[in-house]
């Protein structure tokens, strides 16, 4: 297992590197604040900074929000914001059998939008 320490090095380090391209250190990073639950601006920050990752590229990662990713939250705050999950039980057969992993709900609410923005394009 992996200690906390470790994997904030290891995540340094990768960020650090300059052979590993931009997208995937942008995929480390929302991995990483997915996995936290949204972290500070400053940190945020930081870890954009390491990666040397250009302002138009940043976008990217601040976009995840109105995907209902919880990105920034405030210095302040002990515990991370819960993401809203989807209730499934009636579409599961056997309610322990089968795990959703939370990106799916991020997807969905990325689908869902999409045809509200296709839908309200062709009305104009």
């Amino acid at each position: 297992m992996i200690r906390k320490s470790h994997y904030h090095q290891l995540i340094t380090l990768i960020l650090v590197l300059r052979n590993v391209d931009p997208l995937d250190k942008i995929r480390i990073i929302l991995l990483y604040i997915y996995n936290k639950g949204g972290i500070t601006e400053e940190n945020l920050s930081k870890l954009v900074s390491h990666a040397q990752i250009m302002e138009k590229d940043e976008c990217i990662i601040r976009n995840m929000a109105k995907l209902n990713v919880p990105i920034t939250m405030d210095a302040g705050r002990k515990k991370p914001p819960t993401i809203n999950r989807k209730d499934r039980s009636a579409s599961v057969k056997y309610q322990l059998s089968r795990f959703v992993p939370s990106i799916k709900d991020v997807m969905e609410v990325k689908e869902t939008k999409k045809q509200e923005f296709i839908v309200n394009l062709v009305r104009y």
